[in-house]
């Protein structure tokens, strides 16, 4: 009979309990939650933009945590709007990328291995996230970086 833990190789560890394999799965994970979390927030904003053109006559929104600024930047200046949201994106994608594979892994995955693999990929996802604005913002990209390009 084989072992139904280890199924007859002889280890309990598992590939993505050790550093390389957590820190590789963290990484891809949070890539994938930069990208929906910037694309969400693309989408919900440009929406919004739609139900408050105003925005567009008010030439200095003033107090950042004012509830319109997210819109009015998006309107007035893409780029500047893309490094706020690039930020925020990637902060929530390490967040929720650990919190997701700490549940995904069942809570097997030791802690020095788990803080190790959070380390490596919140670096490799904040350099993600800024080769990401740097391309959104080059101009090269088909995402309008204003809304006199998208006309």
């Amino acid at each position: 009979m084989t072992c139904e833990t280890c199924f007859g190789l002889g280890s309990v560890g598992h590939w993505m309990y050790n550093l390389f394999g957590s820190s590789a799965i963290l990484s891809v994970l949070d890539a994938l939650l930069f990208l929906g979390f910037f694309v969400a927030d693309f989408f919900f904003t440009a929406f919004y933009l739609g139900f408050n053109e105003w925005v567009y006559k008010v030439d200095d929104m003033g107090f950042w945590f004012n509830r319109s600024f997210h819109i009015w930047l998006f309107a007035k200046d893409r780029n500047r709007w893309a490094k706020w949201s690039s930020g925020f994106s990637g902060f929530g994608a390490v967040y929720f990328g650990v919190l997701l594979f700490w549940s995904l892994s069942l809570r097997n995955i030791a802690g020095d291995v788990l803080a190790g693999g959070f380390l490596i990929s919140a670096f490799v996802t904040s350099l993600f996230a800024w080769l990401f604005y740097r391309y959104y913002t080059s101009g090269k990209s088909r995402i309008p970086t204003s809304d006199y390009e998208s006309m």
